[in-house]
């Protein structure tokens, strides 16, 4: 019994320990040309290239975002064809305002520390 809440706890703990916020968007549908990239800016910053994931849709990290309300523009864009040339196709921005909270602060003081006999 005490193995297998071991194994809880490290997995729950494994699985949070990657969690980071991430901005995302529907993979576009199979009839559409998938985006070769994504332009990402967040409060108007100079737009930032990112790859489609595997299902062409796209996750932008956004762990280093500081706290406050942000706003994130977004545009899916095709690369000239390689072969014949042209120019950059980009999908008319999507934009999304949202809150990332502030940091929480540290907790209280442990107080009441005793030392006790223990047995299992």
């Amino acid at each position: 019994m005490r193995h297998l809440l071991y194994a809880a706890i490290i997995t729950g703990y494994a699985l949070t320990a990657g969690a980071q916020p991430y901005l995302i968007s529907d993979p576009p549908p199979p009839e559409s040309t998938p985006p070769s990239h994504y332009l990402v800016s967040i409060d108007n910053s100079n737009p930032v290239r990112s790859a489609p994931t595997p299902t062409r849709a796209l996750a932008y990290d956004l762990a280093n975002i500081p706290p406050g309300t942000h706003t994130a523009t977004v545009t899916a864009c095709l690369d000239p064809d390689p072969l014949w040339g042209g120019e950059t196709i980009c999908s008319p921005p999507a934009s999304l305002t949202f809150t990332r909270p502030a940091i929480a602060t540290a907790p209280l003081t442990p107080k009441g520390l005793v030392i006790i006999l223990y047995l299992p």
